[in-house]
């Protein structure tokens, strides 16, 4: 059995940046890096829909550890549209 390793650079220059706070709050360390995990995904799906000088905080709320990965998106989501019409974009 060969496995591969194949490592990929991507360059991206502007765009939205992100920002996340996840206190101790949330629970410990192995929860606190899951739900960073997710809110890093879930912010990469939808960032598109941002200006690309958007600057962005996600804060955690203690909720979120029993929240599923699909939850934690949808809620990215609803946070995204919800700045946007904040901004009138």
């Amino acid at each position: 059995m060969h496995i591969r390793l194949v490592e990929h650079q991507i360059a991206i220059t502007g765009g939205p940046k992100m920002g996340l706070v996840v206190s101790k709050a949330i629970g410990n360390a192995v929860t606190r890096h899951r739900v960073s995990r997710q809110l890093r995904h879930a912010f990469m799906r939808h960032c598109h829909l941002l200006p690309r000088n958007a600057e962005v905080v996600l804060r955690a709320l203690p909720p979120i550890d029993v929240a599923t990965a699909q939850q934690v998106d949808q809620d990215v989501l609803a946070g995204i549209e919800k700045a946007l019409r904040k901004a009138g974009l």
